[in-house]
């Protein structure tokens, strides 16, 4: 088990002093909600059945420009309610990160950067999100959970973050 942070592998090349240099040299510049989506169907609100709720991140695609710096990354993230086996309450959001660093960095220790501290700096504004989303859906939904570093599958493979009973 490592520290959370990314590793070369899985088809990347990179040093841990690539990955530093990044990290000393990225500035976060934008986080940019790009597309979201509430669905509520009726049947969510009946006080009478249990609710199951699961949680999901994924980093779609990440991208660095070595002439300009610019190091970007989309984040997926997504809340799914189900009653007994069918999903009642889906929430959905697609996030935008973009850092500003210095051109000629390692790319693939630059990518990986963006798709670990990215996903980090994007999920407070989905809970946030999810938390408004809630409030005017008339929901009563627990907070969302936090992330965890340790025990994380690869950047780029979907996973679940927790399941939780509502």
């Amino acid at each position: 088990m490592t520290d959370g942070r990314p590793q070369a592998g899985d088809g990347r090349d990179f040093t841990p002093a690539d990955y530093n240099t990044v990290t000393a040299n990225a500035k976060l510049i934008a986080v940019t909600l790009l597309k979201s989506t509430v669905e509520i169907k009726p049947e969510f609100f009946d006080p009478s059945t249990k609710k199951k709720l699961g949680y999901d991140t994924d980093v779609m695609t990440s991208r660095y420009d070595s002439d300009e710096g610019s190091i970007s990354a989309f984040f997926r993230f997504a809340v799914d309610g189900k009653v007994g086996r069918k999903t009642q309450l889906k929430i959905y959001a697609e996030y935008l990160v973009v850092y500003a660093s210095e051109p000629g960095l390692n790319q693939d220790a630059a990518e990986a950067f963006c798709e670990h501290v990215g996903l980090y700096a994007s999920y407070p504004y989905f809970r946030a999100w999810v938390s408004q989303a809630a409030s005017a859906g008339n929901l009563r939904l627990p907070p969302l959970p936090s992330l965890s570093s340790v025990g994380r599958l690869a950047p780029g493979l979907r996973r679940k973050i927790q399941k939780a009973d509502a």
